[in-house]
């Protein structure tokens, strides 16, 4: 609450402060493998919560519960939590944390994203190659080569599992992007080729 003694008279101003959302001081995330990730948050809020519920969203609009995070032996306003977690999608996706105080009075915390993770089915070996590549697919489609200056060098059908590809002998030394397409030509995996 804040009074203000004017000339005019006496001014009240008074915050409900159950609105002011709980705010990160840490959001670290160290990733495992494709499906899960090591996370550590910390945060603070403005009353002692009686429960704290990670949630996740594709959109960042329509949230989900994902989490629980225990906050029983927690002391003062600032709060710290460390797990593993499971994806809820391959795909990027948001993350917020929804709070609860011992009043009942609930509040959102500022929203993060998640990157995707990386197709690891989608390898590629040697780096740097010379004649050939050995490329790895879990999903049939087209393998394309793609210069730095955005010219296909090469187009080559996939199938699924590990195949060997001959680079053109007329492919210069240099950085390429190779790109996993699936059968609709949509990108799967890109990566960075050095030939040399």
């Amino acid at each position: 609450m804040i009074v203000s003694d004017v000339s005019e008279g006496l001014y009240v101003l008074e915050l409900d402060q159950s609105i002011l959302a709980a705010d990160w001081l840490t959001f670290e995330t160290e990733y495992w493998d494709e499906r899960s990730f090591y996370l550590n948050v910390e945060f603070q809020t403005t009353y002692a919560l009686d429960q704290a519920v990670l949630q996740w969203s594709m959109d960042g609009l329509e949230f989900q519960d994902w989490t629980t995070l225990d906050v029983n032996h927690w002391l003062h306003l600032n709060y710290s939590w460390s797990g593993e977690l499971n994806r809820p999608t391959d795909d990027g996706f948001f993350v917020r944390l929804r709070t609860e105080e011992k009043d009942g009075d609930i509040s959102f915390s500022p929203i993060r994203r998640l990157r995707a993770i990386p197709n690891q089915s989608a390898q590629l070996y040697p780096n740097p190659a010379e004649s050939q590549l050995t490329i790895r697919s879990e999903m049939p489609g087209t393998f394309e080569l793609v210069g730095i200056s955005g010219r296909l060098v090469l187009r080559s059908p996939i199938g699924v599992g590990p195949q060997t590809i001959q680079l053109p002998s007329q492919l210069s030394g240099s950085t390429y992007w190779a790109i996993w397409r699936d059968e609709n030509g949509q990108i799967l995996h890109r990566n960075s080729l050095v030939v040399k």
